[in-house]
């Protein structure tokens, strides 16, 4: 009997870990799920989705691209080249990460959680543009504007202009342009406030994060779904806009609703073996 009861006890203990033993992460993809990256997702959305209270370790981006304040008439002919990036963590990226980074004196990576006016720039930009840690730097920002439907077409629309203290650089081995690699790397707080700021219309490219209890997951889609977020369709065109949640719960599901049978069927059995 003593047995039979410490094996429902494990069962429940089981199934109430199973959120650290088996954590379930989501992003957000755009309507059939072929892109997560590049996306026009409301900053409004997100932080109602935060605002639940359901959802940690949160990766965001917010991309922009910019021309120097001081820029030659020769370079302002051009569309914008600086690749401008905001994010809350290192982890939105794979081309470089941050033992990549250096810093003046009383900075860290943790600047990224901040919301100050300040940046670390890549290697290769602070060469071209004679740019080094501790200087100030004024720029002329400028956000996508997508055109169509498909996202393949888009215009610059001119923010304006901000002001940042470089704290520091990263060095990559790659040379050549990316969207993983920022010539400039700004907290997306502070992002997010200079559009505010600027009267223009920014938005989030890309957002992950993991559930705080997978448990509870019925309920957090559902919370979602009054958001505004919808399941992804996997047919239909490709677009950039970025409402569809995915969450990768299959395997989750599976082995709770194992557990949840079998520690139905051995309380159901208990009186059973009571009597025996």
């Amino acid at each position: 009997m003593l047995l039979y009861i410490q094996n429902i006890v494990s069962n429940e203990e089981q199934l109430n870990r199973l959120g650290e033993t088996m954590p379930v992460s989501a992003k957000i993809s755009n309507s059939n799920g072929s892109r997560e990256m590049g996306l026009v997702i409301g900053f409004d959305m997100l932080h109602k989705a935060m605002d639940t209270g359901m959802i940690t370790n949160e990766v965001i981006t917010t991309q922009a691209f910019a021309k120097m304040s001081n820029a030659s008439e020769e370079e302002r002919a051009y569309n914008p080249s600086i690749n401008y990036i905001g994010t809350n963590s290192f982890s939105a990226f794979n081309a470089f990460s941050s033992k990549d980074a250096s810093y003046i004196d009383s900075y860290d990576e943790s600047f990224l959680k901040s919301d100050e006016a300040v940046c670390i720039i890549r290697n290769t930009f602070m060469k071209e543009r004679e740019v080094n840690p501790g200087d100030d730097l004024e720029i002329e920002v400028y956000i996508m504007k997508y055109t169509d439907t498909a996202g393949t077409s888009f215009t610059f629309d001119r923010a304006g202009i901000i002001k940042l203290r470089v704290i520091g650089s990263y060095t990559t081995s790659n040379n050549y342009a990316s969207d993983e690699l920022p010539d400039i790397l700004v907290p997306i707080a502070f992002a997010e406030h200079a559009y505010e700021e600027m009267g223009a219309e920014g938005y989030a490219n890309s957002a992950r994060f993991t559930l705080k209890d997978p448990l509870r997951i019925n309920e957090f889609k559902s919370a979602m779904k009054e958001i505004g977020f919808r399941s992804a369709k996997y047919t239909g065109n490709i677009s950039r806009t970025g409402k569809t949640l995915i969450a990768y719960d299959q395997t989750f599901i599976q082995t709770a609703t194992h557990i949840k049978e079998s520690l139905v069927l051995l309380q159901r059995l208990a009186p059973l073996i009571v009597l025996i």
